[in-house]
């Protein structure tokens, strides 16, 4: 079963992803900032990280430095509302979605990015 660490500065938002990612058969792992996501990181081996950027202590851009700095990182998957997330890719992020999201979306993103089949049998961002 794949690893997630969810790191997510909203607790509304923490808790839905938490529960959509647990529910999609993931194992999930939460932080509230950048810095208990390193120590996590650090600690466990994790197969998605999902990013917001805007949060307290050591914000998305900071986690995205450090994890380039190890040459065994998780992959890190930017979900988030800052204008400028897609600049997250040039700095290590392997996919980024933006907020407000369907969790949908996020789940596939997440599969895509482990190789795995969508939940609705659809390509990530195919109608049906």
């Amino acid at each position: 079963m794949a690893r997630v660490l969810i790191v997510e500065d909203e607790p509304d938002i923490l808790l839905l992803l938490q529960m959509s990612v647990n529910a999609a058969g993931y194992d999930t792992s939460v932080a509230a900032d950048g810095d208990v996501a390193l120590h996590r990181i650090s600690q466990t081996k994790y197969d998605v990280v999902l990013l917001d950027l805007w949060m307290p202590v050591l914000d998305g851009w900071q986690v995205l430095d450090r994890l380039n700095e190890s040459t065994d990182s998780p992959a890190v998957i930017v979900v988030s509302a800052h204008p400028d997330a897609a600049r997250s890719l040039k700095m290590g992020a392997v996919e980024w979605v933006m907020k407000p999201f369907a969790v949908d979306d996020v789940i596939n993103t997440i599969r895509r990015v482990l190789n795995e089949a969508p939940t609705n049998g659809n390509a990530p961002g195919e109608q049906t």
